[in-house]
């Protein structure tokens, strides 16, 4: 009868031992968390700062280099087209002078390449030979 009773104790001692220690690894723990918060409060606040750098940074690096939209623009040109100008602006708008005999053609070209389709006409000007055709937008 003795080990009858000895094996029930143990049973029963089972689930609140595991409880205990369960209860002091949470106490534990939760004295760990308190010491470390000191210390990991600048740390956070860097990584917000950092977070906030990155977000204000985006716009700027998510858009396609200058010099690659320059390539793109040359190879989409019609023949006869050139540059006049480029201009860049700190937000990404990019106003483009070309020189053209035939403004619907450059028009045409522009909307075939992806990257450049988003490039609208701002006016044009009869020169000398051609016409110059101002096209203002931000390429992607």
């Amino acid at each position: 009868m003795r080990w009858f009773a000895a094996l029930a104790l143990l049973l029963a001692a089972g689930p609140a031992l595991t409880w205990i220690g369960a209860t002091l690894l949470v106490q534990r723990t939760r004295a760990d968390i308190a010491a470390l918060a000191p210390r990991a409060t600048p740390l956070l606040a860097r990584a917000h700062a950092d977070a906030a750098s990155r977000a204000a940074l985006a716009p700027l690096l998510d858009r396609a280099p200058l010099a690659t939209t320059l390539d793109r623009l040359a190879a989409t040109l019609p023949a006869d087209d050139r540059l006049a100008s480029v201009a860049s602006d700190r937000d990404g708008t990019l106003r483009v002078v070309v020189l053209t005999a035939d403004p619907d053609a450059l028009r045409d070209a522009l909307r075939r390449e992806p990257v450049l389709s988003q490039l609208r006409g701002a006016g044009q000007q009869r020169d000398e030979a051609s016409l110059r055709v101002t096209l203002v937008g931000r390429p992607q």
